[in-house]
Parts: structure tokens; sequence; C-alpha cells
């Protein structure tokens, strides 16, 4: 088929697609690439491709362009599975897409043709199910699962040298109270108290529900315990605020203790158990 004839069988196909000669100069786009990169054709043809993608995949792709072209291979994706490229609009946007190249025998040399996938919904999509994986659905706190990654992998928490604070807290008399009010006020309670949390921490610090009325903060890079005991009343001060649930009007409060990692432990299970010890002290 030649080259104006698939010109027009592009023009009216949704995917974005681009047209290039072996040393990457852009000869046609259709209008799904024009909408997608926001070019006017005449702003991208002849222009090099490697303008669409990130300035250090460039000259790589530029070279593996140039071989792909002038080989044998069958058609091929320009990213792996797990992975995608990232690509750029003419003005700065930055998308992960996918892109699958072949190519043609044209009279004036080898011809690339790209099928550009813009992956964005797909990606928010995946970033939304992993948040969803790991938030607590009753307070919207982190969950124990994502804790419990975490712990594997010490070296995700230990950001620089300043030590991670640890905070063990459990509500005083929860039982009680859940056991008097029913159920629906004891989650509304936790619901209250897991807001109440995400306030009074900072939004560098990660704060799971450990478990039924147990909840769990690791203060990244805290200056000092000074400083960790400061957060640990402000917290105690938050959820000890009257709760006002339906025409009830409830008061609870609570008892923390805390650790610092790795001045009080080698290991962060370790340290938690110091937290939890120290907390039920403090009670």
């Amino acid at each position: 088929m030649k080259q104006e004839h698939l010109e027009q069988v592009f023009s009216y196909l949704g995917d974005a697609i681009v047209m290039t000669d072996e040393h990457s100069n852009i000869l046609y786009c259709n209008e799904a690439f024009n909408n997608l990169f926001e070019y006017e054709p005449e702003q991208i043809i002849g222009q090099k491709v490697s303008c669409l993608i990130s300035p250090d995949a460039s000259e790589p792709h530029e070279h593996s362009l140039y071989q792909y072209l002038n080989s044998d291979a069958p058609p091929k994706v320009m990213a792996s599975r797990s992975t995608t490229m990232i690509c750029y609009t003419r003005n700065g946007k930055a998308f992960p897409a996918k892109i699958s190249i072949s190519r043609l025998n044209a009279k004036n040399g080898k011809i690339g043709i790209a099928i550009v996938h813009d992956m964005s919904n797909l990606e928010r999509e995946k970033e939304h199910l992993q948040s969803l994986a790991r938030t607590d659905n009753l307070t919207s706190l982190l969950n124990r699962n994502y804790l419990d990654e975490l712990i594997e992998d010490t070296a995700a928490l230990q950001t620089n040298a300043k030590p991670m604070g640890v905070l063990f807290i459990d509500l005083n008399d929860f039982k009680q109270i859940n056991d008097q009010h029913g159920h629906s006020i004891g989650d509304r309670i936790l619901n209250i108290t897991g807001l109440r949390i995400k306030n009074a921490v900072r939004d560098s610090d990660l704060a799971f529900r450990y478990g039924g009325d147990e909840f769990l903060i690791f203060a990244m890079n805290i200056e000092s315990r000074e400083n960790l005991l400061t957060l640990a009343d402000k917290i105690s001060e938050s959820l000890a605020r009257l709760l006002h649930i339906g025409d009830k009007n409830l008061y609870i409060s609570c008892s923390i203790g805390t650790s610092l990692f790795p001045q009080d432990a080698m290991n962060i299970n370790d340290a938690i158990h110091i937290a939890d010890q120290t907390m039920y002290r403090n009670k």
C-alpha cells in the first residue's frame, strides 16, 4: 500500500499514529495524534520524534528505531509489559504511553509507523486500586496489609539519618462504649478517630489502623524524642475532644506509647513492640 493510501486510512482511526523516516524525522501524524500531543500538523511534521519523549530517552530511542527499521524484526512495543514510556505534549504535559511500532518499505527508504496508546487512565486506575488495597475502609487510614509491606522493606522507611518515631495508640474503654451504644456508634467513633489522627499528624507521617481500636503512627524524620512526645500530646488532645454522634455526646480518651527507630530498637517490629508496651504502662 502506498504511503498516501495509508495516511487516508490512518486519518479515520481513533488511535494516535505517527510515521517517521529511518532517521526519526516525522513524516505524517493523524488527527488523533495531533489531539493527544496538542500539535498542529505544521508544527510537528519534519521534527524528530524524540521531541515527544523524555530527553534522557531520546538518543537511545533514535538509535533503537534506526536499528529496528533496518532489520528484519517483527513489529514491537517500545516498552516492556510492566513499564511505559513517558511522552510530552507540546505544552510540556507528561503522560505514560505504550508505543507499538512496525515498518514499511517505501521508495525513498524505510518508514516507521508508530501507534501511541495513552495509558493515563489505566495508570490512574492502577494507582486508585493500589490506594484502595492499602486503605482501611472504616477509618481511611493505611491498613495492616500495607504496614506489613513496609515492615518487610525497612529501607523504605529510612529516608535519611533522622530517626523515625513510632506511636502506638489505644482508645480507652472503647469496648464498653461499643457494647453500650452499639456497633454503628462504635464504627462512627473509629471513623472520627481516623479523621482526627489524619488532621493531627504531618503530611510526611504514616498513620495506620493497627486493628480494632488500636492505631499506629510512623512519624518520619522526627527531630528528637521531645518532638515525638509533643506530637503524642497533640494527638491525645485531638482525640479527647467531645464526640457528637446523632443525639449522643460521647467522650473517649486514648493511651499512647512511643519509641524511636533505630535508637530504641534494631528493627521496626521491635520498635512497635516497645511503643505498645509503653502504651500499656501509660494506660
